[in-house]
């Protein structure tokens, strides 16, 4: 496990062969050490790190691909990741890379529509699929994809979203007892933002001029249970929403009923869930 050092340079460098998942030897040269230790510690970490790809099951890779996942991405998508993946890895958790076919990939997905997945849904899975197969490529030298064989489902044009008329909206809100239901509800229907950003609002969110701005969100986590406030989920969402005056009015009296809310707090107590069983009633 020799280190060299190039002289017209001066730095360290190393070079090791590791075997790939075809039984290949890869040549892995790494150039740019200060140190002669430096470079030896490198091949030592390459080589602990580095497990012949024969013997990685899909869950072994599962869990260092959302190791890397979550340093990039905010805890709501890794959630959603997380979601897809607990519909691949259970069958086929426990298989090497190796073993993961098409032929296996193509019953995987009949047993997926059998469960009553969208085509929509089980296209956003299988693109995740392949997602953590490329990360195999990254960190395992693994070549093929096997998902690159399989055609993705056929998704229909998605329907023309249904968007309620004022009478229907009236003819709902009617039944809605809790005033502070109400108010989301108006908020929702009439500034069209997202229950998580209706359920973030703060007072400093109400402006004098009669409009509400849009810069986050709330987010429902899961294990354990919990609510976090973030970002809108892109820059691109963050707007200016102009309400009607009675609206601007009735937040104004929703806000005087609150005990000392900061400005910075949201003023809303309900959770996600809690509005959406109010539309299925």
């Amino acid at each position: 496990m020799p280190a060299y050092k190039d002289e017209k340079t001066k730095k360290w460098y190393c070079q090791f062969y590791i075997k790939d998942w075809t039984g290949k030897n890869r040549h892995i040269v790494k150039r740019g050490f200060d140190k002669k230790s430096e470079a030896l510690k490198y091949e030592v970490d390459y080589k602990s790190n580095y497990i012949a790809t024969n013997d990685v099951t899909f869950s072994t890779l599962v869990v260092k691909y959302l190791e890397n996942y979550k340093l990039n991405n905010r805890a709501s998508s890794t959630q959603t990741i997380e979601g897809r993946l607990d519909k691949i890895t259970p069958y086929f958790g426990k298989m090497k890379l190796s073993e993961i076919t098409p032929d296996k990939i193509i019953e995987w997905t009949q047993t997926m529509n059998k469960e009553g997945l969208s085509a929509s849904y089980l296209k956003t899975i299988m693109t995740t699929f392949g997602a953590t197969f490329n990360f195999a490529r990254i960190i395992y030298g693994y070549k093929d994809n096997p998902l690159k064989h399989i055609k993705p489902p056929k998704v229909s044009k998605h329907e023309t979203m249904k968007i309620w008329t004022p009478d229907q909206y009236n003819l709902f809100i009617g039944q809605v007892k809790n005033e502070e239901y109400r108010l989301a509800f108006d908020i929702l229907f009439y500034t069209g933002c997202r229950v998580g950003e209706c359920l973030a609002l703060c007072p400093s969110d109400i402006l004098p001029n009669k409009a509400i701005q849009i810069t986050k969100t709330i987010m429902t986590l899961h294990n354990p249970l919990r609510y976090e406030i973030g970002p809108t989920k892109t820059y691109s969402s963050r707007r200016i929403v102009t309400i009607p005056e009675f609206l601007y009015n009735n937040i104004q009296v929703h806000l005087k009923k609150l005990y000392k809310v900061k400005d910075n707090e949201p003023f809303f107590y309900c959770r996600p869930f809690a509005l959406r069983n109010q539309i299925k009633k």
